[in-house]
């Protein structure tokens, strides 16, 4: 087995990343990996330039990004408390598709474990974060572990 020495954790900034962002930080602690985070900070309701008159869909981005920076606050938090003093990190924020995003981090950084949330994608998942976990899944030299958010046994 390869030893993993770089591992990329793949955030939407949503708060139903934090076990995976939990499970990156143990990983990169217990195998001595450097940790790469990357937060996707994707605004699908960016209707600048397209001269659009919907109001209401101006509000509805004002609480989307209000709820997005409180999320990848919380996320960031997980990661100050967990991280050891040691540990290296790096921490990438970008507003473009997750998709090419987490493509070019990984061979850019010679990623060995890419870890991401496995939700359900529905219409409005892919609507706004405008990506499949089987698109990355499929085109991903590295390996890649997929965490659950809720285990269908919890309760």
């Amino acid at each position: 087995m390869n030893k993993i020495k770089k591992i990329l954790v793949a955030s939407t900034s949503t708060s139903t990343c934090k076990r995976t962002i939990h499970n990156g930080v143990t990983l990169a602690k217990k195998l001595g990996a450097k940790l790469y985070v990357y937060h996707s900070d994707f605004d699908p309701f960016n209707l600048e330039g397209w001269g659009l008159p919907i109001p209401s869909l101006q509000v509805v981005r004002k609480d989307y990004r209000q709820q997005m920076e409180e999320d990848r606050t919380m996320l960031n938090r997980v990661i100050e408390e967990e991280k050891t003093p040691d540990m290296q990190l790096e921490i990438f924020v970008t507003e473009k598709p997750m998709v090419r995003e987490v493509s070019r981090i990984v061979h850019e950084q010679k990623i060995d474990l890419l870890i991401m949330t496995a939700f359900e994608e529905g219409r409005l998942e892919h609507f706004i974060y405008g990506h499949s976990t089987h698109e990355i899944v499929r085109t991903m030299p590295c390996s890649i572990m997929l965490v659950k958010e809720h285990h269908s046994w919890e309760e």
